[in-house]
């Protein structure tokens, strides 16, 4: 298809004015500068494409200049061009030796996403156009009448770049702006069409009525889920085919869509064709002139996305018809009487940051026919400020004019300036290339075409570059690009998508980004690209059912050979159901746009994609996957992906005192010197690869990670790092991939099929599935289902029996079996967890003898596809279907009205959200039962720790939040039940925050009838000076943590409080368990029942052995009053405790009885003992080994015993004499040691040495309350003034 022929004669109007522009700007260069270097550069495109490379990276001349050679020039001393100053260079994590980091350059190839700002238009905006703004809905002041003028004239500019009619008495066009890229102009594009208006009162519509809305193949989510959602019970909405190769609309299944439509509904309203004019995956072009016209020839509506094709193809709203003739030889008698309304289209939106020069802030565009945009309907969701007639008390009228009635609320002022200069820029690029283009060409030819557009000239370079690079990558081995099956004749844009063979499988996508970021510098994207459709069936992931939907006859034989592999029900159900996000499917992105890049840039992004298609794999072991976000990330890296210094932050920014610094700056200042050049960044690549290798201690770890779960296998399609360690481990090279059809798990791409790939539906159209099942299967699972029935069960590796129904739920209610219990259900021949395997009402209660039709009865999504791929029921846990529920063609348009009730009684609520209402009823009805498994396991844990006793005075630290709060009511539950007498109090610490206020638990406390301590102290204040020399303390978390508990301490000591409760649960003994361990290098944890230094309090924790999610559901069902904190100490994301808390969520899915195991283990680090006993053994084996002296087990005895707050330990003598004399000594008068049992032996022994080896945190005060020092050297010794504690007892 030839794009030019397309270009209307009247661009030459506005072609030879920017070439007047361009002339005098060239003409002026020449004038102020005597150096050729900058006219050549508006002479080459080379020079010109690297003029904006420059201007788009900020770098200052300035700091360009000092990075040069000193040669006057960006050259390498040999005359040869260096482009190393058009990138500045930022650290990797990946370090040469210990903060001595990678320098790589900064290559932007994300432009499909979002361009870049350029220098020029932000410094003109800046300097021009803000020293005017105001607000546009004035004109009688300078700063509101400059502000329009400069709206005005960028939606002018706008539609001249577009050939929109927007003036004069042919105006059929209106440009508006929406707020969202595409999104917002798609959404703006319904409400001017009164759908929504449509979908609600159609239900009086006949049959024959339906409209019509026939998607395209290509499309992004933007121009999909909106129509979607307008309801596909009241719309019939279809998806176009595409041709054999995958690259462009099949035009002949279009016509057939259309004409099926007006014969089964023969009065319908409207047919609505909404289009891609490229594919943001793989820059697959489309011909919008020849679907226009036939849309247009079935009396459809034709509208187009230009979000991907704006930077590169020329938009033209209204082309001429003449243009067809004049360019076309072979043109048909159909095309001699074509008329300009026949190829006009109705709508084309697009998105204003993926421009060159748009990044930073700029507005979706919608250009639409007047004739479409309703002026009696109210504007909906635009409906606001400034579209306004008139408005009284109880009535108003919207304004007639189109644009100031769909443009509600004061616009994105500056974004619109910046769109304005951003089009502008375009035109003037497209007459500066056009030019140089049209000369090199003429030179070639040796004479003078002016018949050739220049509009279209630079179109065309692209896409012969795009033709070249998509050559030069088909030959680098092991990449799958995944437009491989086009036709070498098909138009693209330099839009590239691909994978890495690795093995049987592939290189993760968001592994290959990481690797293009830290080893060349290069900003790419992984994922579907928000195309899913599209990227699903270039990955060969349909639906076996897809062309059953849409009623094709032939649809059984097509399955064959579409490449749908059946995978993808199997892989939504995984996602939705593990939350396991590397499962995701999807491919790395990148594209290469003339303007943004240069040749050197080029060549650059090449060998890096074939260096990491080489030698990718081998970095794979230094790097970690993050299940539950599915990055990659350099070992050094877990929780900081920007590092603790590169990181740059908006509270740095001070006002108009001279000390802000440039991002250049504070690259330099971080040990980045720049001057380097691409061809640096491919030797360091490489002297990196060799380093890596050698690390054999990365390879170690590496190779003694979890593999992971068995059900997953079939799905799993990338390469874990400890599956190429083990290559890296026996020097061999990755086996397999020389094989495209051994491809493992859900991803087989169409690249790599052998024949043809037929045409394809993407997407299932209105048409149910029906599932058929056999009356006998409900029978069998209605015996199943008794009560009496004896069924197989598995709760863990090493608990599995046979039980009644019965007996399972009372186990399962008694604690004796978790949630992950499963039974096995004869009736489909698989194991089933518990939850799933019983029906559960709204209400709780569980039906078993009957199951009726909404029985969850096995579905295509339970059952094996085409391909051995078997949704395991280990993450079918159904209640993640509610948080993300299917929404197909019969839910499209649905939803529900939120429970405003709710909404009303919280009109006179405080702003923490308590009901001053709830506080009243409870005056009159306090109690709230916690659940009965909540309070089994607390009674389990103060069981089996001694919390309670007769007598004991309680003080509960409440700080509002869900866990404290159910322990509140747990405590009073067993205060109503439990024989043991005790009383409660409780204390609130307020850190006067403007962001944390419990000041409501004041009243709801009383409500119950407690004594209610309420502490007002100002810690965030008080941490500006409790660091050392007077500053700030260095971590505000643990300051504030300090803080609070040594407040806690006081006021228990003051009302006489022998117990203070703590709400920490199993979650947080776990999290802190696995932190000790991975930071620390200690086995420690919270203790559930310990005495402080003093020995004056004890510290208990009920909820020890209780999961989070139990405080969280009981919190929701009573309605607890929650006080919501943010805390101002969780300032940089992600937080140690949270990456934690995801870590071991994500082992849990692949270990069901994860956390039962790890409060086994952690049962002895409980006691409050263990942690002096554990460091005792590990000190006792360091002081072996310590330089310079050789100890004696005997001799560390003597040392330590020598310490003066050992008991029984008066003279050397002592010290010295045998276990036995000192037993017998501490036995005397109370048991000899001959009378004393085994358990009191060990007891004693143990007590001991917890006494000699405690820290000077944990150790006793003398009588002035001073600690002792500490033999180790292992003293914390931060305190924090008054009220605070040390800071090694936060952990007990």
């Amino acid at each position: 298809m030839d794009y030019n022929k397309y270009d209307d004669t009247s661009s030459s109007l506005r072609e030879k004015a920017h070439e007047e522009d361009f002339e005098r700007m060239k003409q002026k260069e020449d004038n102020n500068n005597d150096n050729s270097s900058t006219n050549n550069s508006l002479s080459s495109m080379s020079g010109l494409r690297k003029m904006i490379l420059h201007d788009m990276t900020f770098i200052n001349d300035v700091t360009t200049a000092n990075c040069n050679d000193g040669n006057g020039g960006n050259n390498d001393g040999n005359g040869n061009e260096n482009d190393g100053n058009d990138f500045f260079f930022f650290n990797s994590p990946l370090e040469w030796k210990t903060n001595v980091p990678l320098q790589v350059p900064m290559v932007y190839c994300d432009f499909t996403a979002s361009h870049r700002p350029l220098k020029s238009i932000e410094r003109y905006i800046s300097e021009t156009c803000l020293p005017f703004y105001g607000n546009t809905h004035t004109n009688t002041s300078v700063t509101g009448g400059q502000s329009s003028a400069f709206v005005s004239e960028a939606r002018q500019i706008i539609a001249e770049v577009c050939n929109a009619k927007i003036t004069g008495k042919a105006s059929e066009d209106v440009v508006l702006f929406a707020g969202n890229g595409t999104t917002g102009a798609v959404r703006l594009l319904i409400d001017c069409l009164g759908l929504q208006h449509y979908n609600k009162n159609d239900n009086n519509n006949k049959k024959e009525q339906k409209a019509l809305i026939v998607l395209g193949p290509f499309e992004h989510h933007s121009n999909l889920l909106p129509w979607r959602e307008l309801g596909g019970d009241k719309f019939v909405i279809e998806t176009a085919k595409l041709t054999k190769d995958g690259s462009t609309v099949d035009m002949i299944d279009l016509e057939r869509i259309l004409i099926q439509h007006r014969k089964k509904y023969p009065d319908c309203p409207f047919i609505i064709g909404t289009f891609s004019a490229a594919s943001n995956v793989t820059g697959a072009i489309v011909d919008d002139i020849a679907i226009t016209k036939l849309l247009h020839k079935y009396d459809a509506l034709s509208f187009w996305d230009y979000a991907t094709g704006a930077s590169y193809l020329n938009m033209n709203m209204n082309p001429n018809p003449s243009s067809l003739l004049s360019s076309d030889d072979n043109s048909n008698n159909d095309d001699n009487n074509i008329k300009a309304a026949d190829i006009a289209k109705d709508a084309i939106f697009f998105s204003g940051h993926k421009l060159l020069g748009g990044g930073g802030g700029t507005p979706g565009v919608l250009i639409v026919k007047k004739r479409l945009v309703s002026s009696l309907n109210p504007p909906g969701q635009a409906c606001g400020g400034g579209t306004v007639f008139y408005v009284t008390k109880d009535r108003h009228r919207f304004l007639s004019d189109r644009i100031e009635r769909y443009e509600g609320g004061t616009p994105n002022v500056v974004g619109i300036w910046r769109l304005g200069l951003v089009w502008r820029l375009k035109l003037n690029l497209k007459v500066a290339a056009g030019k140089i283009l049209l000369k090199s060409k003429n030179d070639d030819k040796n004479q003078k075409d002016s018949s050739t557009s220049l509009s279209s000239l630079l179109l065309e370079y692209d896409l012969k570059r795009a033709k070249t690079i998509q050559q030069r990558l088909t030959e680098v081995p092991n990449l799958v690009l995944l437009d491989g099956k086009f036709s070498a004749d098909a138009a693209k844009l330099p839009i590239y998508s691909f994978l890495i063979r690795c093995g049987k499988r592939f290189l993760h996508y968001n592994y290959v980004c990481a690797i293009l970021n830290d080893v060349f510098g290069i900003q790419s994207r992984g994922g579907c690209q928000c195309a899913g459709p599209y990227s699903q069936y270039l990955l060969g992931m349909n639906s076996n059912n897809s062309d059953i939907n849409n009623n094709n006859s032939n649809a059984s034989n097509q399955n064959d050979s579409t490449g749908g592999c059946g995978s993808n029900e199997a892989v939504e159900d995984w996602l939705v159901h593990t939350k396991d996000e590397l499962m995701r499917p999807g491919a790395t992105r990148l594209s290469l746009p003339s303007m943004g890049t240069s040749i050197e840039t080029e060549d650059y992004v090449v060998e890096a994609i074939r260096w990491v298609a080489t030698h990718g794999w081998k970095l794979l072991h230094v790097y970690r996957c993050n299940h539950r976000s599915g990055e990659w990330r350099h070992k050094s890296r877990p929780g900081s992906p920007l590092g603790t210094r590169d990181r740059l932050w908006l509270s740095h920014y001070r006002m108009m005192d001279g000390r802000n610094k440039s991002a250049i700056e504070v690259v330099h200042e971080n040990g980045n010197q720049g001057g380097l050049s691409l061809a640096d960044a491919i030797d360091n690549a490489n002297k990196m690869l060799l380093l890596v290798m050698k690390d054999h201690s990365s390879i170690s770890q590496t190779l003694k990670m979890v593999e992971e779960e068995e059900s997953s296998s079939s799905l799993r399609w990338y390469v874990y790092p400890k599956d190429v360690a083990k290559y890296i481990r026996d020097g061999l090279d990755v086996p397999g991939t020389d094989d495209p059809s051994n491809v493992l798990g859900a991803l087989q791409p169409l690249a790599l099929r052998t024949g043809e790939v037929e045409s394809v539906v993407m997407e299932a159209s209105n048409a149910a599935t029906v599932i058929d099942v056999d009356s006998s299967t409900v029978l069998d699972r209605k015996e199943v289902g008794t009560l009496s029935t004896k069924l197989h069960f598995r709760d863990g590796e090493y608990h599995s029996g046979e039980a009644s129904l019965e007996e399972i739920i009372e186990g399962r209610d008694d604690g004796e079996l978790s949630d992950r219990c499963q039974i096995y259900d004869q009736t489909i021949d698989e194991w089933r967890y518990i939850d799933s395997f019983l029906k559960e009402d709204t209400s709780g209660s569980i039906e078993v003898n009957s199951i009726d039709n909404d029985d969850p009865i096995p579905t295509s999504e339970e059952k094996p596809t085409s391909m051995e791929v078997e949704p395991d029921e280990d993450f079918q846990v159904f209640k993640n279907d509610r948080k993300k529920p299917k929404r197909d063609v019969l839910t499209w348009g649905k939803g529900h009205v939120q429970p405003l009730h709710s909404l009303a009684k919280k009109e006179d609520s405080n702003e923490n959200g308590i009901d001053p209402t709830i506080i009243r009823h409870r005056k009159k009805s306090r109690h709230i039962k916690p659940p009965a498994k909540l309070m089994r396991i607390c009674t389990q844990a103060m069981i089996q720790w001694d919390m309670l006793e007769d007598g004991d005075k309680l003080l509960l630290g409440l700080s509002g939040g869900k866990d404290s709060m159910s322990l509140l009511h747990v405590l009073l539950e067993f205060q109503k039940k439990l024989p043991v007498r005790f009383e409660i109090e409780v204390c609130t610490i307020d850190p006067m925050t403007p962001s944390f206020d419990p000041s409501p638990l004041i009243p709801y406390v009383e409500s119950l009838g407690l004594k209610h301590h309420y502490i007002r102290s100002d810690i965030v204040e008080r941490a500006g000076s409790a660091g050392k020399d007077g500053k700030q303390a260095s971590s505000l978390c643990a300051f504030c943590a300090r803080m609070k508990r040594g407040n806690l301490y006081a006021c228990a000591r003051k009302n006489n409080c022998n117990k203070l409760v703590l709400a920490q649960h199993l979650d947080d003994l776990a999290e802190s368990f696995m932190m000790s361990v991975m930071h620390n290098g200690f086995l420690r944890t919270m203790k559930a029942n310990y005495k402080i230094n003093s020995g004056d309090l004890s510290v208990i924790r009920p909820f020890a052995y209780a999961r989070e999610s139990m405080m969280t559901e009981f919190a929701t069902s009573a309605n607890l009053p929650i006080i919501n904190e943010n805390c101002p100490a969780c300032f940089e994301e992600p937080k140690e405790r949270a990456r934690m808390k995801k870590l071991l969520s994500k082992e849990e899915t692949l270990y069901p009885s994860f956390y039962d195991n790890i409060k086994r283990a952690m049962m002895p680090l409980m006691h409050d003992d263990s942690t002096a006993i554990m460091r005792s053994y590990t000190e006792e084996a360091l002081a072996k080994s310590r330089k310079g002296v050789k100890k004696k087990p005997s001799d560390f005895k003597r040392a330590i015993g020598s310490h003066p707050s050992v008991k029984n330990s008066a003279s050397d003598v002592q010290e010295t004499s045998s276990l036995t004399d000192e037993l017998t000594e501490n036995f005397s008068g109370t048991t000899a040691l001959e009378d004393a049992s085994e358990e009191a032996l060990i007891r004693e022994l143990a007590r001991r040495r917890a006494t000699k080896f405690k820290l000077a945190g944990s150790m006793a005060r003398d009588a002035r309350g001073n600690q002792d020092n500490d033999p180790t050297g292992q003293v914390c010794t931060l305190n924090g003034g008054n009220d605070s504690i040390p800071c090694s007892e936060l952990m007990e």
